[in-house]
């Protein structure tokens, strides 16, 4: 363990370009700050509407200092977003592009001291009972991701860092010796530093065949990769439903598989492979284009980041479970997809995390 830990711990230094006490809150600061997620308008808004009745005014976040910032920061609704795409970074940029808070963070100049700090100060729960009640659960692996960031390790210095993966590596044993409650979020800070190596965290890695025999690479999971404990199923699922409270959960969380393989590969609960890029799926003709309105239920909607006014990368798919058709060729969908770790879900096309209205703007294209 400790030769893995030196190995992370150098990535982090390599990408590194060279505290204060934290008291923790007994308060509910998410309903101090986002009360909004408890009023009967919550659930009646658009993503669009709910994203922006979070974005604390400006001056508000200047005047706080930086601990009760971070405090803001991890109880963001849609920081559960994070954990919905391939890689832990690209949820939190995701993230990054979306709150104002997040912004606002980048900019203190203390703000790797009270992050650290704070996770240093993060209990790891024993018992079930407490993990909602004291946001614990949630707010480590929101921590671990943020300091895996470039934004923020790059600020760190050498003692910084060291501190870190110290403090990491407690926590890691903490959660390791309580499967029952942190299985599958035990490593969650690891992987995140792991992902700037480009290396997969899954043990195996093979292909699957479109229907024209073109390879697809997809991560198999195996036993030894682990999964969510029942426990972290439900503190995940109780999250997403404060974010997207009109989403129906059909399955829990799980990492065996993700929206793409669920769409294009196997819509089976036992589906074990993770399909990080659809690639020859929407490629290679197995799968015809179509049009909006000559979508069927069964058929397939990309997801896009729109980069220079064109499709960029797929972030997402999602199949048709119903349509409903209006005057001048309107028609709106009710799809099933799986959100990343997260877990499999039916809800309206444009209701979802994929559905983005930030800097970089999203695009969908169909397919049969």
């Amino acid at each position: 363990m400790r030769k893995i830990i030196s190995c992370l711990l150098a990535i982090l230094l390599l990408t590194s370009c060279a505290v204060t006490a934290f008291a923790s809150t007994t308060d509910n600061s998410s309903t101090v700050h986002y009360g909004i997620i408890n009023s009967p308008e919550w659930s009646q808004m658009t993503r669009i509407e709910r994203v922006a009745a979070c974005q604390l005014p400006a001056e508000e976040l200047h005047n706080l200092v930086t601990d009760e910032l971070v405090q803001v920061v991890l109880d963001y609704p849609f920081f559960v977003d994070a954990r919905a795409f391939n890689t832990n970074r690209e949820g939190f940029l995701r993230v990054l592009a979306e709150s104002t808070a997040l912004q606002e963070l980048l900019n203190r100049e203390d703000n790797v001291d009270s992050l650290i700090s704070r996770y240093a100060t993060t209990d790891v729960e024993t018992v079930a009972a407490t993990l909602s009640e004291d946001n614990d659960f949630s707010e480590l692996w929101k921590l671990e991701i943020l300091l895996a960031q470039p934004e923020f390790s790059n600020l760190m210095d050498e003692q910084q860092v060291v501190k870190v993966f110290e403090i990491a590596e407690e926590k890691h044993e903490a959660k390791c010796s309580n499967p029952e409650l942190y299985q599958g979020v035990t490593g969650v800070f690891y992987q995140s530093v792991n992902e700037h190596s480009g290396a997969s965290t899954y043990a195996y890695n093979s292909y699957v065949q479109t229907p024209n025999g073109s390879d697809v690479l997809v991560y198999v999971w195996q036993s030894s990769d682990g999964d969510f404990s029942t426990t972290a199923k439900q503190e995940l699922a109780d999250e997403v439903a404060v974010a997207y409270p009109n989403a129906t959960r059909l399955r829990h969380a799980t990492i065996k598989y993700n929206c793409h393989s669920y769409a294009w590969y196997s819509t089976s609960a036992s589906n074990i492979r993770w399909m990080p890029y659809p690639g020859a799926f929407i490629t290679d003709g197995s799968y015809p284009e179509l049009t909006k309105m000559t979508t069927s239920v069964g058929s397939r909607i990309v997801y896009y980041d729109t980069v220079d006014g064109s499709y960029g990368t797929p972030t997402h798919t999602a199949v048709i479970y119903s349509y409903k058709d209006y005057p001048k060729s309107r028609r709106t969908f009710v799809v099933e997809s799986k959100w990343g770790s997260y877990g499999l879900y039916r809800h309206d096309s444009y209701d979802s995390l994929y559905s983005y209205d930030g800097p970089v703007p999203y695009d969908i294209k169909y397919f049969s």
